[in-house]
C-alpha cells in the first residue's frame, strides 16, 4: 500500500500538532510522525513517512522508535518479511502518562528534601507546589484511568 502525501491542510495540522508537542519535550519529527500516523489510513513503512514528510529514512527510523518507547506508536511486522510498518497507538492516555510520572517524582523530590533545603516562606511555597504537583498527577492519572492507557 502506497501513502499520498499530506494535503497542504493536513500539513499545516501535522506541523502544527508537532509544534505544540515540542512544549511538552518529545523532538519535533516524533510529534510530526505521531500527527502523521493518526491521519495515515493504515499502518506505514519507515520509507512512506520519510517520504512524504521529506525527512530521511534514518530520523524517521529514530522518531519511530522514540515513539515506540513511550506507547504513542506500535511496530507490526510482516510474517516473512523484513518489512516493519508503523501505527498510533489507539491508547491516548500514553501521551500523558510520562508527564504524569515527572509530576509525582517532582512532588516527592520536593517532600523528601524540603527541611534540608528551605524554611520559613520557601519552606511553604515548595510544599505548596508539592501539593499542586500532586494534585495534577492524579487529575491527569483520572483522566488517563477513564479514556484509555496501555
Amino acid at each position: 500500500m502506497s501513502i499520498d502525501a499530506p494535503s497542504s491542510a493536513q500539513q499545516r495540522f501535522i506541523d502544527d500538532f508537532a509544534q505544540m508537542l515540542t512544549a511538552w519535550g518529545m523532538p519535533l519529527t516524533c510529534g510530526r510522525l505521531y500527527a502523521w500516523l493518526l491521519l495515515a489510513p493504515g499502518p506505514v513503512t519507515l520509507d512512506e513517512f520519510a517520504e512524504a514528510l521529506g525527512i530521511s529514512k534514518s530520523n524517521a527510523s529514530m522518531a519511530a522508535r522514540d515513539l515506540e518507547g513511550i506507547g504513542m506508536a506500535r511496530r507490526l511486522t510482516e510474517r516473512g518479511s523484513k518489512r516493519i510498518r508503523y501505527e498510533a497507538t489507539t491508547e491516548p492516555g500514553n501521551a500523558l502518562k510520562r508527564n504524569s510520572d515527572i509530576l509525582g517524582q517532582l512532588a516527592g523530590l520536593i517532600r523528601s528534601r524540603l527541611d534540608a533545603v528551605a524554611d520559613g516562606r520557601n519552606r511553604a511555597r515548595l510544599a505548596d507546589l508539592a501539593t499542586f504537583h500532586l494534585a495534577l498527577k492524579a487529575a491527569m492519572d483520572g483522566v488517563i484511568e477513564r479514556y484509555g492507557s496501555a
